[in-house]
């Protein structure tokens, strides 16, 4: 789809319908999260829409769309996992967001969210695994909103230019350096949590 076309959807259709867009994203509407969210960022520059109420409702479809893969992994459970391996379209695609869960586990939520694909397909694993929603929540919800953010001030900083990046698959880069970011982070948090623990019940034994 055309840049301009997509300009011309968000202001034709709104906060809302741009919050639909995001959302319904979820069922495989053929359009990259991050061509639609570098257009809305855009589309702020030129003061089509608020730019809050962009990045607002940019933000908030894409938790929706993640959130929905999660309860409906923890509603339907096994079943659609099965349905999902039967299906050629879609068995490639759950074998690899299987390896990365087990190979990162949690974290996993994180680096799906910067590979187009498992951003929909890790969340479903999680609620069929019967992760709790609050610790789905806290990671999921933060690496959007650093995804959302990075994509949206990409969008408004380069205007019309965003083509360049969209041709060039840079934007690609872009999301392989961000998941390397945020992967050290949060791996430095994690750490650093688990040395205050045994710093912690260190302190405890010499007070005993």
């Amino acid at each position: 789809m055309e840049l301009e076309t997509i300009i011309a959807h968000i202001e034709d259709y709104g906060y809302f319908g741009l919050f639909l867009w995001l959302w319904l994203g979820v069922l495989g509407i053929p359009i990259p999260n991050e061509v639609i969210t570098m257009s809305v960022g855009y589309a702020s520059s030129l003061e089509i829409l608020d730019p809050y109420y962009l990045f607002a409702c940019t933000f908030l479809g894409l938790v929706a769309a993640n959130t929905t893969s999660y309860l409906f992994g923890r509603i339907a459970g096994t079943r659609v996992l099965a349905a999902l391996k039967k299906r050629k379209s879609t068995e490639k695609t759950l074998n690899r967001a299987l390896r990365l869960n087990k190979k990162y586990r949690i974290f996993a939520l994180v680096v799906s969210y910067f590979i187009p694909g498992l951003r929909t397909m890790v969340p479903l694993l999680f609620g069929i695994s019967g992760l709790k929603f609050y610790k789905f929540a806290l990671i999921s919800y933060i690496t959007i909103l650093v995804w959302a953010t990075s994509y949206f001030v990409l969008g408004s900083i380069l205007g019309d230019q965003i083509y360049l990046l969209l041709d060039t698959r840079i934007h690609v880069i872009v999301s392989v350096l961000l998941t390397i970011f945020f992967i050290y982070v949060t791996v430095w948090m994690y750490i650093r949590s688990k040395g205050r623990g045994k710093l912690k019940s260190t302190g405890e034994v010499y007070r005993q």
